[in-house]
């Protein structure tokens, strides 16, 4: 498949009872696909795969490929070990994802040989449209020497580059990128202005749902930097929110603030935003609406 520069990660809905709400993932995508994003992610972190059994990471994936046959889809396998990781990645593929992100198990002190076989195990159980997830949250930070040999292999297409060293993602983009064996994508949307100067391929957003055409602009490698300035400082009150309170919640939270369909609901550990949290996240949702507001015009 060509590659596309943005995807929109979505969080996991749950219903009241706290059962999964694929039906309302499928209406967000929707909806989200009308304001110009046709990709996205399911099932990632911020998608709480960690407290998702495999079937319902599994349905989230089969209803949002029925209902929008327009989305290009990415759907997480993340797993503690390779094993797990095979096995939902099969699966996910015959449901319909386009294309399938893994990581590294969750295991102490690997080595870089490790890792290595890990990855060209997986990637020879799943042969194509394989993207790397390398998240340092998961206790390993990959490394740019290891990205460039993992993605020289043909089933892995692409990199969603979690490093928070802007250093590593300027040689992962030169080793990998711009060699032609793969497309990086920067994970961390509130910084992506500055791997977008580094030349990253596309960008995962969060909280495209909430500011969509301001997201968007920040990906944009056509927006002036002066602008991306402009739209960074009328997010910050809402970055604050962020760092505060974390995600998923706070998206979550803003969506329902926002109208998308399903409820604020997280599965623990985490905790939804209590009623004086979501008065204060709308009162930032509104005082962003005007800044940017400001910009537009």
């Amino acid at each position: 498949m060509q590659p596309i520069r943005f995807y929109a990660i979505a969080p996991t809905v749950f219903d009241a009872a706290g059962q999964v709400d694929a039906a309302a993932v499928a209406d967000n995508v929707a909806r989200i696909a009308a304001r110009g994003v046709t990709g996205v992610l399911l099932t990632g972190s911020y998608g709480e795969f960690q407290v998702l059994r495999p079937e319902e990471r599994i349905a989230v994936t089969e209803a949002v490929v029925r209902t929008n046959p327009e989305a290009v889809v990415m759907s997480g396998a993340a797993a503690l070990n390779g094993d797990d990781a095979i096995e939902l990645g099969r699966r996910l593929f015959e449901v319909g994802a386009h294309q399938v992100m893994v990581s590294a198990p969750f295991a102490a002190e690997l080595t870089e040989a490790d890792l290595l076989a890990h990855f060209a195990r997986v990637g020879d159980a799943l042969r194509h449209d394989l993207i790397v997830y390398s998240n340092p949250v998961f206790g390993v930070d990959l490394s740019p020497s290891v990205l460039q040999q993992v993605t020289e292999t043909a089933p892995y297409t692409g990199i969603k580059q979690g490093t928070k060293s802007l250093a590593a993602m300027v040689e992962t983009v030169a080793r990998v990128q711009q060699a032609g064996h793969a497309q990086v994508l920067a994970a961390a949307d509130l910084a992506c202005a500055a791997a977008v100067g580094a030349g990253v391929g596309g960008v995962t957003s969060t909280n495209v749902w909430v500011f969509p055409e301001a997201f968007l602009a920040l990906a944009d490698p056509a927006v002036a930097p002066s602008v991306k300035a402009e739209f960074l400082g009328a997010l910050q009150p809402y970055a604050t929110v962020v760092r505060a309170l974390g995600q998923p919640r706070v998206v979550k939270a803003a969506m329902v603030l926002r109208g998308y369909s399903g409820s604020a609901n997280v599965r623990a550990p985490y905790v939804a935003l209590d009623e004086t949290e979501t008065k204060h996240l709308a009162s930032v949702l509104a005082e962003v609406d005007e800044l940017l507001a400001g910009i537009a015009a």
